[in-house]
Order: C-alpha cells, then structure tokens, then sequence
C-alpha cells in the first residue's frame, strides 16, 4: 500500500517537471515569434508602401494559434465524433455549484484530489497535420470503412476556413513539405517525442483570417495588421503563417526561421530596394534573434569547403539555418571552384538539387586528393613529406618476397586488397588495421601459395587472371600452354589462412573448360551463337578437341563470372600451342556456385573483335538483383568494341553492339556507324559501360554516349599524352590518369622532335615526367579535380578503383600500396579489433570453467556435524 502511494508521487513529480519544462520552452519560444514578426515581418508588410497609391493591394492570408474574439463561441471545428466543436475538448455535465461527474468517483483525500499542477495542456486541442498541409486525412468522414482508422485531431468544419495546402497548393511541392516538416519538428520538440517519427502528429491548434488590405496613404499595411490583431485580441507572437493573396506568395513561417520570400520574388512583388534606410531597418535586431541564413551563408564563403559540414554541428540553430532558406550558399560554393552549374531540375527543391550536387562533388574531390597525398608519401618514402593523409587512406608497409611489378591488384572487400603474383601464383590479403599510435595502415593478414598443381620445374604453372566477388574467387591459371579455372570461397581461404600451400582438394575446386562447354554444348539448343563452333563440328571434328584459352575475367555478381575466350583446335599428337587452329573469339559466362558450377552460357564475338590484349568491363554495381548488366570488350589498337547484355541468371541477351570508329568504319552512303544513328571516336582501350551509356576516351577528349541522344563531349586540359588509367568512381564521376609531356630538369622547354639538336645539349640530366590525377563529373561535363605528381617516369604505378569510390595502387619502386575508401575513412580502432577478432585466422581454445570460492554461510556437513545435530 505504501509503495502504491510512493509510485503515484514519484509520477506526479515527474508530471509536474515535464509540464514546466514544456511551459519554459514554450515561453523562449513566444519570445523568438515576437522577435521574428517584428525584425522579419514587420520589415516586410513596410514594402507595400513603395506600390503605387491606386493599386488594388487584395487579401492577406493569416493563421493564428490564438482563437480570434469574434469565433468565440463559434463551432469552427470537426472533432473525433464529427460534432462541431468550439476547440476545447467534452466534459461531463453538471449543475452550478455541484462536483463533476468524474469528481465524484474520487474520494476527498484519495491522492488523486490532492493533485492539481494546473497544467492544462491535455484539454488543449491538437489540428491534424496531414490535413492542413496536405489537403487530405485518411481517417476524416471514414463513414463505415472497414480497417480504418477515424482521424482523432481537429479539422476545419466549414469551406471558409482555408487550409495552406488550399492557398498554396499551385505553387511549389517542396515549399509545403517543408513548411509541414519544421512545424511537425517544433511539435515534437515542444512535447519530447522523437523528431524522425513518421507518424501523423498534431500541431497546435490554428485559426484562419483574412485581412483586407488597404491601398490609402492614410494607413499602411503593417498598421492594419497591427490594429486588427489588437480588435480581435491576439498577440503579434501568435501570427504562424502569411500568405499574400494576389502573387500566392509565401511570406512568413514562424517555424522555418521568419520571413522565407526570397529575394526574387520580392524584387518581383515590390520591385527592387534602393533605400538604404529600408535595408537598415530590416537589418536592425534591438533583442536577440537567430543569425539569418544570409548572413551565416556569406560567413561560409570566406571559409574553407569543410565548415559548411562542421558549423551546422556546433548547435541545432546552425544547423537549420545554414544552407537550408535558399540554394545561394551552394551556388557559391560550386562557383568557388570553378565548376560548372548544373542544369537545375525543376521538379525537385533547388535547395536540396544544388546541395546534393556539391557535396557529391566535394566527396569524390576529398577522397582523390587523400589518395594523392598517400601516392606521393608511398612513392617519396626517403623523403621527409609533409603532407598529411586523411582518414580515409591507409599505407602498407613494403610487400616482403613478392614483386609487385608481376602482381594483379584488386579490392577484397571495402577495408582490404587482394595481390596475386602470376608467376609465383602467391595470394597476399592486407587489411586496414591500427598501430599503436592510432594511425591507419595496411596490414598482412594472409599470404600463402594457391595454384592447381604443386610446385614443379618440369610443369610450368603461372595465373592468367583472377576476379572476386562478394563471396567466390576464380582464378585462371596456363599450365604447360592450358587453361585451368579454379574457384574457392572467400570464407574457406581465409579460415586455411595459417596454411603455406592451398592445392586442388576438397576447398580448391578445379575445372577444366574443355569439360564443361562439352558439357553445356550437348544440352544447348540455341545455334545462333555459335555459328563457328557448329560450322566445325558439322565439317567432321570433334567436340571434345576444343580448348579454351581464357584472355580476361570479369565478375557479374551472385557468383556469375563472364570470361573472354579463345576457341581453338589442337592437334592430335602434338603439344605445340602454336600449331593449334583458331576456331573463334567469345564470351562464357561460368557460375562459380556449388551445385551449378560450369558454363551457364557462350556467345561468339564478331571477326573484327580479337580477344589479343582485350579487357572485359562491366555496370552490374549499379544495377539491382533484377536488373540485366552490360558487359563491354575492349580491344588495345583496335576501333571496335563489343557490347552485350547479361541477365543474373547468367544468359546472354539475343541483341548485342559493335561500336566503330567512323574514321575506318562507316556505313557506305550513310555517314553513320554500324552501332548506332551517331558517329563516335571510340578508343576501345578506355571504354566501358557507365549508368545508361558509355565513357570513352580519344585525343583528350572524354565521350560520355547517352543511349538516347547524341554523345556529350567532355575537353580536357591540353598536354596530355598517354593515358595510364582511366575508370569510374561512383555512377557520375569517372578517375582519369594521365602521363603529362615531359619536363626537363633545368626548367627548358621540350624539345620539338623535328628541329635539329646539337651535340652540346646533352649531359647527365633525366627526364622527369609527371602523373596527373584528374576527375571528371560526365553529367556536367566539367573537370573537379586536378592533381599532379610529380617524377613518376620509373615508379611503375598501377591504379584500381571500385564504383563505390574505393581506389588502390601498388607502387613497384617502393613495394608499397595504397588504399582510399570512405569506408575506411569510418574505420575505428574499435571497429578494425572486432573485424580482425571474427576472421577464423586461429582456432580459439575453450577454457575450462573455474569453479567459483563459496563466500556463504557453510552448511552442516561443512561444519562436521550431521543435518540433525
């Protein structure tokens, strides 16, 4: 019983806290409006004294939290029931003098009576939210519906009372949204609930009126507004939105900061400021008041690129302020840069358009420049650099007993890079990990021989290519002038990670290609993809003599690999590759999944596409589970390249492309290619599928080809003359890295090949070249960074990057590589611990339990004595 009453005590004091806290904040807050209408509003109205005298002015649209004197008494709103109510909530009837109803079930000293905070804020009523900025309410009117829930909050009860979505609901979507999302966040504020809810909350209670406006000199307009609110007995604190009638303009938000007509528009209603006097008076504050967004935005200007993301982390007021009123700050920082302005799309918030577009920009420029910063300490490690690496770049040490000069470099996952040495066939993992001084770099995690065959000097063994994805390794090996697929998954490697040697067994699977297309050939029935296999069999050869040949190898997800292939004949009797007769050029797609490992599909490439030097490359990272991927073969010094279409079920599309270099291969008599109805300059060695088209490079100039329309030419900087690298980073940035023209030593310039030269000029001075690391933005067709690093001519530098904005490089002349990732960039010290903890590198040993010292009180026997004693 005591601790019933205590329960209902500690209650009470916890009501009562909540109730001044709720009071306290939302006196500061009366405080702000007052402050807001006068300094923001006040200004405003003052403009429409610079129209002319005769000019019809129309209507004000105004919403007051405080129930006008003339509605008194008035039933303006529809409450849960459909009755008409005047905004307070039913009681129970009694007579004058008597206890209500609900008084007279507690008794007189029950705790229940004692308590009275005065707090009246539950008979307050609440407007729904979705109805009056959206127009709509699913739970008014339900009628008989079943499996609907009716609307508990208030609603308008008659037409006259306008709603905002009524008054704006022609104007800008995302002028509504907003408006609706910072009062539904004060709401919560006011009431302590989460701000990310979702729900249909309420907000307080509003009421519509409409004030005429008067064109006379006698009265401006301010004024009016001013003697109206007096008449009807409403605070100015109490205004929460203004809408002018005749331009449907939005002219102030209480819960968005103030005034939010933009300057545009109020140049377009009033016409352009000229007063300095006017423009004092809006300026001047004589009590607190918010930073407008203005004048934070051109604070940022004069600031570096980082603060527009660490100010609005100082405080809450920052944070809704900046970069949030107008699309000015990010304008400017664009412009800042010297980017182009994108092309605005009208069908999303300007604001949120531009922002969005420069912080991707600002992302992708952060993470090449950290990766710049780590080449050129990997690359200049006898020197003392002062560059410092942001978070996001890790370096390793040097590669101990392994070239990287013969090693083919890719990612494992988003913390860690995979190396595979071809002829030692050795596989080394190096993970992201912490030192003791808390500095990120990159660490050995796993390093042993995987290969088909043991090591022997009579049988030549060496990798081909290799591909991962999120759960299998397939690897291509020549053995003794044959191709050997194998496929191991990511987790058995690393669970045998303490083991030296990984061969053929029960974890490393073996196939032979032969095999399976013998396999895949006998239960196909499609003949339109290889014609010049069947052409073979059908003039006497044999299936089985068929040998495969992989060139490249390329992932697809969800354990399909394409593989480009060279079909050939060997002959009986006789070892020699040379001898062997070419049959065909295609692509396989082999699935590396257990209990459908082999060839799933075979599609013949066109004569003029060679798989001699060709790369595969592919788009499935930006495609869903369902969607079909691209896959492009790219030929070095060839004007073709070949497109296909692959489906995650790993069949290759009836339609596939050809694309030409119109200089050597035009349609005769129509000017136009073979591939399309437009006539691209293709550099098949730098071209690959990106969103809904391809990128591709010749002469310095980037080709972006849009599947509909005519291709976008991108310039770039002159000098260029070879291009190292070139691959996307996200689905609209792409890295480019290129080998600038060469620089002497004592600052002269390059000599021109034609002249003649002397026999004095040369001495002891090398050449020096340097690599430049530029990232294109296709869609704007504009250059965002450009980075030079510097006596790069003997480093042997390799470049890889992810579509998830990974990028690694491996440095031959130092033994050192490199990784950049915005995963990285979040890596903990904590969270690297728990990673290396999980994989299965050593078994761990179960302890045994220690039995626990008894610290109680010891029973009879323990004393000696019996249980009777």
């Amino acid at each position: 019983m005591v601790r019933g009453n205590w329960q209902k005590r500690v209650e009470t004091a916890n009501k009562r806290k909540a109730a001044q806290k709720n009071k306290k904040l939302k006196k500061e807050l009366r405080s702000q409006y007052k402050s807001l209408v006068q300094n923001g509003l006040w200004p405003l109205l003052d403009r429409f004294d610079d129209l002319d005298p005769g000019q019809p002015l129309g209507n004000l649209h105004v919403w007051v939290d405080m129930k006008p004197s003339s509605m008194q008494g008035k039933n303006d709103f529809i409450d849960d029931d459909n009755d008409n109510t005047n905004g307070k909530k039913k009681k129970g009837k009694s007579k004058m003098g008597e206890a209500s109803p609900a008084a007279k079930k507690v008794h007189p000293r029950s705790h229940e009576s004692a308590v009275d905070d005065g707090n009246d804020d539950d008979d307050e009523p609440l407007m729904c939210s979705d109805y009056f900025f959206t127009g709509s309410c699913e739970g008014l009117n339900v009628g008989k519906k079943k499996n609907c829930r009716k609307c508990e909050l208030m609603h308008y009860a008659t037409k006259k009372e306008l709603t905002l979505y009524k008054v704006l609901k022609s104007g800008p979507k995302h002028v509504l949204k907003n408006a609706s999302k910072a009062a539904l966040d004060t709401q919560r504020k006011i009431d302590g609930e989460d701000t990310n809810s979702e729900e249909n909350a309420g907000i307080d209670m509003l009421y519509y009126v409409q004030i005429p406006l008067d064109s006379s000199k006698e009265k401006n307009v301010t004024q009016t507004i001013t003697d109206f609110l007096a008449k009807e007995s409403i605070p100015m604190a109490s205004i929460a939105y203004v809408v002018y009638e005749k331009s449907q303009s939005f002219l102030y938000d209480r819960f968005n900061g103030g005034k939010i007509l933009s300057p545009e528009e109020e140049e377009k209603i009033f016409g352009a400021n000229n007063d300095e006097d006017a423009l004092t008076s809006i300026t001047k504050c004589d009590s607190f008041i918010e930073f407008p967004a203005a004048v934070l935005e051109n604070i940022l200007l004069f600031l570096p690129d980082e603060y527009s993301g660490i100010m609005p982390m100082v405080c809450k007021n920052l944070h809704s302020e900046i970069g949030t009123q107008s699309p000015s700050l990010w304008k400017n920082l664009i412009s800042r840069h010297e980017w182009n302005q994108p092309k605005q799309d009208f069908s999303v918030d300007p604001t949120q358009f531009y922002k969005d577009r420069f912080i991707s920009n600002f992302r992708v420029f952060q993470r090449v420049q950290s990766f710049q910063h780590g080449l050129e300490k990997a690359i200049h490690s006898d020197r003392n650099t002062d560059l410092e690496l942001s978070n996001g770049t890790a370096i390793s040490p040097s590669v101990e007993n392994i070239s990287l000069e013969g090693s083919i470099i890719r990612t494992w996952d988003d913390k860690s890079i995979v190396m595979f040495h071809r002829s030692t066939c050795t596989i080394c993992i190096q993970e992201v990990s912490f030192n003791s001084d808390g500095e990120r770099y990159l660490r050995e995690v796993l390093k042993l021989r995987l290969a088909p065959i043991p090591h022997s000097k009579k049988t030549s063994c060496m990798l081909a290519h290799f591909a991962t994805d999120d759960r299998y390794l397939l690897s291509s090996f020549q053995v003794d002038g044959k191709s050997l697929l194998t496929t191991i998954t990511k987790d058995e490697l690393l669970a045998n990670s303490s083991e030296d040697v990984i061969e053929c067994g029960d974890v490393l699977q073996m196939h032979d290609l032969s095999c399976c297309f013998v396999d895949y050939f006998n239960s196909s029935e499609e003949e339109g993809s290889m014609d010049a296999i069947r052409a073979y069999i059908d003039a006497g050869e044999n299936v089985d003599d068929l040998k495969f040949m992989v060139e490249n190898i390329i992932e697809t997800g969800h354990g399909m690999f394409v593989l480009l292939v060279r079909v050939e004949i060997g002959l009986e009797d006789d070892d020699d590759a040379s001898t062997d007769v070419y049959v065909c050029d295609g692509v396989m797609c082999f699935s590396a999944s257990k209990g459908r490992q082999g060839c799933v599909d075979f599609h013949e490439l066109p004569n003029t596409v060679q798989t001699a030097s060709a790369t595969l490359d592919s788009n499935y990272s930006f495609k869903k589970r369902t969607e079909s991927t691209t896959i492009i073969c790219k030929q070095l010094q060839s004007p073709h390249s070949f497109t296909i279409n692959v489906d995650r079920n790993g069949r290759f599309s009836d339609e596939s492309s050809l694309l030409h270099n119109f200089d050597n291969d035009t349609v005769p008599g129509t000017g136009t290619n073979r591939a399309g109805s437009f006539l691209v300059p293709i550099d098949a060695t730098h071209t690959f599928p990106m969103m809904d088209g391809l990128v591709t490079m010749n002469d310095g100039m980037i080709y972006y080809i849009c599947n509909e329309g005519s291709p976008v030419e991108i310039p770039l900087k002159k000098g260029v003359q070879s291009l190292l690298h070139l691959s996307r980073i996200d689905e609209n940035h792409i890295l480019i890295a290129c080998r600038e023209g060469i620089v002497l030593p004592n600052g002269e310039e390059e000599l021109n090949p034609e002249e003649d030269i002397d026999a004095h000029w040369f001495g002891e001075d090398e050449e020096i070249s340097s690599v430049h690391l530029r990232v294109v933005h296709v869609p704007d067709q504009t250059v965002i960074y450009d980075g030079v690093i510097g006596d790069t001519s003997k480093i042997g530098l390799q470049i890889w990057s992810r579509s998830n904005g990974t990028i690694v490089a491996s440095i031959n002349s130092t033994c050192k590589t490199v990784i950049s990732s915005a995963y990285v960039n979040k890596l903990r010290p904590n969270d690297a611990e728990s990673s290396n903890d999980k994989t299965p590198k050593q078994k761990k040993q179960k302890k045994k339990k220690r039995l626990a010292a008894k610290t109680g009180k010891k029973d009879g026997f323990a004393r000696g004595m019996s249980l009777r004693g």
